[in-house]
C-alpha cells in the first residue's frame, strides 16, 4: 500500500538517476492530484508528485503527494475490483479500532470508477515514517535481525488473538454506525461469510473454476477434463457426508490473517527498528488460522505435508522470500530457530503445533493450481515458461486428485 525507502533506494527526497524500469499503470497528472486532495478537504494544489517504481504488487501503482501545506500523502490505484478496495479500507479500520498496532490512517478513498479522475479505484492515506524493512534486512546485524523478528512475532500474536465465528472479508456496515463488519470473501460466490472449513473450501474452489473457465490459456488441451475432475472433487471432499477430510482438519479456528505480511510490507525506524507501519491489507480478513503462513514467512522453510507433493520448481509460497534471500545457511538456521522459539515465547501458534494444517495445506496449494494467477492473463506472445508452469501445475492438481479419488 504505502512505501517508504532508504537512501539506497529512489525517494522524493532521493530521485532516481534515470526513468523508472517500471512505468505507472495509472499516470497522474498534478491537476488529478489536486481534484483528489481538495475532495478529501486537504490543502490544494498538489505541488509534488512522486512514483514508487519499486513498489512490490506491479498491479497497484502508488505515488506520495505533496499538498501546498507540505502534507504527504500515499495514493494507490488499483484495478477495478471495489470489494477489494473497501475490504482493505475497512480492515485498516478494524485493526486501528481494535488493537494499537500502527496501520495507516486512511483519508479517503474511492470505489467508483466514473468518479475517479483517473479512472481507477484508490485509496488516499497519510504517509507513515520510516523505512522500509525489505529495505534494509540484508545489512542488519544477527542481533538487530532476531529483534525484527521478535517484533514480527508480536504482530502474528496480535491477529491471532482476534478471533471470529467464520471465514470472510471486511465490508462497512451502510446500517450502523458504517463499521467494518465480515461479508463474504472477496470473489467467492456465495452472499455471506463461510461458517465451516467445508463452505469455505468449496467456495474457494467455485470461484477458482469461474476464472479458470475464462482463460483460454489455461483451458487449452485437457482444462476440460480437470475441470470436471475438479467439480467433482468439490462436490465429494466438500460434502459433509462424504468428505475424507478428518474433523480435525475441520475444525479450524478463523482469525484475523493479513496474508502478505512480508518484509516489504514493514515499515521501521531505522536506528531503533520499532515497526512504524504495517501496509498492504487489500486480502486481508477472517481465514483459518494458519492462512497467514503460506506465503508469510516461508523463507523461514516452515515444513508441511505438500511439501512431499511438490517438488518441481513451480512456486509453493510467495516470492516475498526475503529472510531466505538476505542471509547464508547458518544464519537463516539461527534466525528460523529463534523465530519459532519466540513464537512459542509469545504464545503464536505455527504449522508445527496448529491442528490439521498438513492436511489443510495440500487443499490449499491445491485451490491455487486450478487457475495459477501468475500465468492467467491473455498476452502475445505467450512467454515458454507459462506452458511449463501451466503442465507443472496440472500435474500437482492431478496428485491431490488422485490421492482423493476424485
Amino acid at each position: 500500500m504505502g512505501t517508504s525507502t532508504t537512501s539506497k533506494t529512489p525517494s522524493p527526497q532521493n530521485p532516481p538517476d534515470s526513468e523508472p524500469s517500471n512505468p505507472p499503470r495509472t499516470p497522474l497528472s498534478l491537476q488529478q492530484a489536486t481534484i483528489i486532495l481538495t475532495r478529501h478537504k486537504l490543502a490544494t494544489p498538489c505541488i509534488k508528485i512522486y512514483h514508487h517504481s519499486l513498489v512490490f504488487n506491479t498491479r497497484n501503482t502508488t505515488y506520495t503527494l505533496t499538498s501546498s501545506d507540505g502534507g504527504d500523502y500515499v495514493i494507490r490505484f488499483s484495478e477495478s475490483w471495489e470489494t477489494k478496495t473497501e475490504n482493505e479500507v475497512a480492515a485498516i479500520s478494524y485493526i486501528a479500532k481494535n488493537t494499537s498496532l500502527p496501520v495507516p490512517k486512511v483519508v479517503g478513498f474511492c470505489t467508483d470508477v466514473t468518479n475517479s479522475p483517473t479512472g481507477y479505484e484508490y485509496i488516499l492515506m497519510e504517509k507513515l515514517n520510516g523505512v522500509c524493512l525489505g529495505d534494509i534486512f540484508r545489512d542488519l546485524s544477527l542481533p538487530r535481525k532476531k529483534s525484527v523478528v521478535e517484533s514480527v512475532v508480536h504482530i502474528l500474536k496480535v491477529f491471532q488473538s482476534l478471533k471470529f465465528d467464520k471465514a470472510g472479508s471486511f465490508y462497512f456496515n451502510k446500517s450502523e454506525n458504517n463499521n467494518p463488519e465480515l461479508g463474504p470473501l472477496l470473489g467467492t460466490p456465495k452472499s455471506r461469510p463461510q461458517c465451516n472449513y467445508l463452505d469455505y473450501l468449496s467456495d474457494l474452489i467455485t470461484s477458482e473454476l469461474e476464472n479458470l473457465l475464462k482463460s483460454k490459456f489455461l483451458m487449452d488441451g485437457e482444462g476440460a477434463d480437470l475441470v470436471h475432475r475438479v467439480r467433482n472433487f468439490r462436490d465429494k471432499v466438500c460434502n459433509l457426508e462424504t468428505t475424507p477430510i478428518s474433523e480435525i482438519a475441520q475444525n479450524v479456528e478463523f482469525v484475523f490473517c493479513h496474508v502478505d505480511l512480508h518484509t516489504f510490507n514493514l515499515l521501521v525506524d531505522e536506528e531503533t527498528l520499532k515497526i512504524t507501519g504495517i501496509i498492504d491489507f487489500e486480502f486481508s480478513g477472517s481465514f483459518p488460522i494458519d492462512q497467514e503462513w503460506y506465503k508469510v514467512f516461508s523463507a523461514v522453510r516452515v515444513n508441511n505435508k505438500a511439501s512431499h507433493f511438490f517438488r518441481d520448481g513451480l512456486r509453493t509460497m510467495s516470492d516475498s522470500d526475503t529472510l531466505q534471500e538476505c542471509q547464508s545457511e547458518e544464519e537463516l538456521n539461527i534466525i528460523r530457530n529463534h523465530f519459532f522459539q519466540e513464537c512459542k515465547n509469545q504464545g503464536v501458534q505455527t504449522p508445527r503445533d496448529i491442528p490439521g494444517h498438513n492436511e489443510r495445506a495440500v487443499l490449499n496449494y491445491f485451490v491455487k493450481y486450478i487457475c495459477p494467477w501468475w500465468i492467467a492473463d491473455e498476452i502475445t506472445p505467450l512467454p515458454d515458461k507459462w506452458k511449463r508452469d501451466r503442465d507443472s501445475a496440472r500435474e500437482r492438481l492431478k496428485v491431490v486428485l488422485d490421492m482423493y479419488d476424485a
